[in-house]
């Protein structure tokens, strides 16, 4: 197995224990094994790579990427100023002189009115 690393050189690489290799496989956090030696995973060095370096960063949980609900953004103390330009909604987004606006909260002018823009509910197209 010189060419692929099984479990417990898949542990060793990435400094963690075998049975967390074997948790991670049963949850899908790990990238399908390249080939299977009798009724053992196995995976080339490359694939391990490839996959680590598409990885999140520390701290990332798979719960925050599949149950994450978008929640409007916390009110800033100073509304942004608005940039020139014509104010467009395209049935999707809020843009102001061709800049889509992300959700915050924006100032109109110098009269104290506020245009609050709110992420809405994913489209299902």
């Amino acid at each position: 197995m010189t060419d692929y690393l099984d479990s417990a050189a898949l542990a060793a690489r990435l400094g963690i224990k075998t049975t967390s290799i074997h948790r991670m496989r049963s949850r899908g956090d790990l990238p399908e094994p390249d080939r299977m030696i009798g009724r053992s995973p196995a995976w080339r060095p490359s694939t391990i790579d490839a996959w680590q370096a598409g990885r999140p960063g520390h701290g990332w949980r798979k719960a925050d990427a599949d149950d994450h609900v978008a929640s409007p953004a916390e009110p800033a103390t100073e509304p942004i100023p608005l940039p020139p330009g014509d104010l467009v909604f395209d049935g999707h987004s809020i843009s102001v002189g061709g800049q889509v606006l992300s959700p915050g909260r924006y100032a109109i002018g110098d009269t104290g009115g506020i245009l609050r823009v709110e992420p809405g509910p994913a489209d299902d197209e």
